[in-house]
């Protein structure tokens, strides 16, 4: 099956826009979702908070590692 040039283009922006996306979830600005977090966690104890506050980032951390290794393995562009 043959896509005309601008099906093809189409496909490729919607790649890149959900590439963006993605990242644009996954790369948020750590201190700006601090109220965020101060909101989320409101009425837990100090202990709890502290563990959130620290896993959240790693999570994030490996999850974007992650993706780019199966990218890169793919052959893809994320």
């Amino acid at each position: 099956m043959r896509l005309h040039p601008r099906a093809k283009r189409r496909i490729h922006m919607l790649d890149f826009a959900l590439s963006a996306f993605i990242t644009l979830l996954l790369v948020i600005d750590p201190v700006g979702l601090a109220p965020a977090l101060l909101a989320a966690t409101a009425g837990m104890p100090d202990t709890i908070k502290r563990t959130i506050a620290l896993s959240a980032p790693l999570i994030a951390a490996s999850t974007l590692v992650v993706i780019a290794r199966v990218c890169h393995r793919a052959g893809a562009i994320c």
